[in-house]
């Protein structure tokens, strides 16, 4: 349940939809749950990064958290492979949305404090 509720949360802020092709997992398989939320989270967080006012540390323990509710969500290795290999593609995504001007870093701030939130940070 608090799955449900952290992709819902940062489902909103998505820069851009896990749909959109690069952050989906291989194949012809719809993703799931986690790969849905790491690629979420990986967004916000690589957004997050490219500004410098953004600690590092508070960076680093969002992705933690993010990296535990992955784990726990996970039904097998295969799947949390796939949750981490969306998670760094969303992570440059994120990343390229600040260098592109697509959001500014007070948005990415808005949106990493959402995902605390959604995590329980």
């Amino acid at each position: 349940m608090a799955l449900n509720l952290a992709i819902a949360l940062v489902g909103m802020t998505l820069i851009g939809s896990p749909e959109s092709g690069a952050t989906m997992p291989p194949g012809d398989t719809p993703p799931t749950k986690a790969e849905t939320f790491a690629a979420a989270a990986g967004q916000v967080l690589g957004a997050a990064s490219a500004c410098d006012r953004i600690e590092q540390g508070r960076l680093d323990m969002a992705a933690h958290r993010v990296g535990e509710t992955v784990q726990d969500e996970v039904d097998d290795d295969d799947e949390l492979t796939s949750a981490h290999n969306m998670f760094v593609d969303s992570v440059a995504l994120g990343r390229r949305s600040i260098a592109n001007g697509d959001i500014d870093c007070d948005a990415a701030e808005a949106r990493l404090a959402e995902l605390e939130r959604s995590i329980g940070h």
